[in-house]
């Protein structure tokens, strides 16, 4: 994933913020931007899950941000 991938899809976080320029270099602290059903499910609101520290495949990551509801995008598993 890139960068502006959001961007590109015209996709506005609910809560925080997207990736930037900054999170792609190298050294760059680890960052995700979460699901709002991920988010729900995990920290109960999506406010709340900005700035929490999330453990994914043994490495720590900082929450961003938070995609609003119902954000969908394909998977080459969707692509028939």
């Amino acid at each position: 994933m890139t960068v502006n991938f959001f961007d590109v899809l015209g996709t506005m976080p609910l809560e925080g913020r997207l990736f930037t320029e900054s999170d792609a270099r190298p050294g760059a602290a680890s960052t995700v931007v979460l699901s709002h059903a991920f988010a729900m499910r995990e920290f109960g609101q999506a406010r709340a899950a900005v700035g929490q520290a999330l453990l994914l495949n043994g490495r720590s990551h900082t929450v961003v941000g938070v995609l609003p509801p119902g954000f969908r995008y394909m998977t080459a598993a969707h692509v028939y």
